[in-house]
């Protein structure tokens, strides 16, 4: 299936100029909320009205698409094709969403809207609906506020920064290799996928793969795309924000992003 986010653009002015086109079926407009909530989140697509689409493809968007936005204006989308990453802006007055992906640097706008919890976006064309994934409301501008199921001791789930790394003898970076890996983030989705990403501008590195988590355990097994590699971890959390993976090359000290 093309990138959702490519998909929708090409039908956007179309859509537009034929705006008595009916929303996807079940969001009458007497569910629609105050359009005062906040885009950032985890977003899964739950319905699609295109006519750019054929009925095997909305399945498979409906099935597979999702998208991570962040606070720090990145996204990340991930659909039966792979995933996408890129930068967004939202202007709150307008309801106006423009992204740009960081393979083709083309901007894409949307229409944003509301209805209940539902996230509407507008693309040429079509209209794409995504509920917030974990059934929660809206996110504030507030981490403490973010995704508080989530923020809870106990969950891996969210973007982390590296902080502390302590080898098996006790040894950490300094200087300009601390200050890289420092810079160093990885997220946790709550699909059991997980973004890891290294290094700055030119040098910077991503790495994509899955995780299971058990939390009687407390042990922590990630499993790379690329190379189907596997690490396990012991997780301890110290708190809301803060959480140490050991594995056999040494102590990773991680902070809530």
């Amino acid at each position: 299936m093309r990138k959702l986010f490519l998909l929708l653009p090409v039908f956007f002015i179309a859509f537009l100029s034929c705006n008595n086109k009916k929303d996807p079926a079940g969001l009458d407009d007497s569910d629609k909320a105050e359009n005062s909530k906040s885009i950032v989140g985890e977003w899964k697509v739950v319905a699609m009205d295109s006519e750019e689409m054929d009925e095997e493809e909305k399945e498979d968007a409906i099935k597979n698409a999702t998208i991570v936005i962040r606070k720090d204006g990145s996204y990340t989308h991930k659909d039966s094709d792979g995933t996408e990453d890129g930068t967004y802006k939202y202007d709150e007055e307008t309801n106006t969403l423009i992204v740009t992906s960081e393979e083709s640097e083309n901007e894409v706008e949307f229409k944003i809207s509301w209805r209940g919890k539902n996230l509407v976006m507008k693309g040429q064309g079509g209209t794409a609906v995504l509920s917030r994934r974990g059934g929660g409301s809206s996110l504030s501008n507030n981490r403490d506020d973010e995704d508080t199921d989530d923020s809870r001791s106990g969950s891996v789930v969210g973007k982390w920064r590296i902080a502390e790394f302590e080898d098996p003898d006790g040894k950490s970076p300094t200087g300009e290799e601390l200050r890289q890996m420092r810079s160093s983030t990885i997220e946790f989705s709550r699909d059991g996928s997980y973004t890891a990403i290294s290094g700055e501008d030119d040098k910077m590195k991503k790495e994509y793969g899955t995780y299971k988590f058990d939390s009687r355990t407390k042990t922590l097994v990630t499993t790379e795309d690329d190379a189907d590699k596997k690490e396990t971890f012991d997780v301890v959390f110290k708190g809301r924000e803060r959480m140490v993976l050991t594995f056999d090359e040494g102590k990773i000290t991680l902070e809530k992003d």
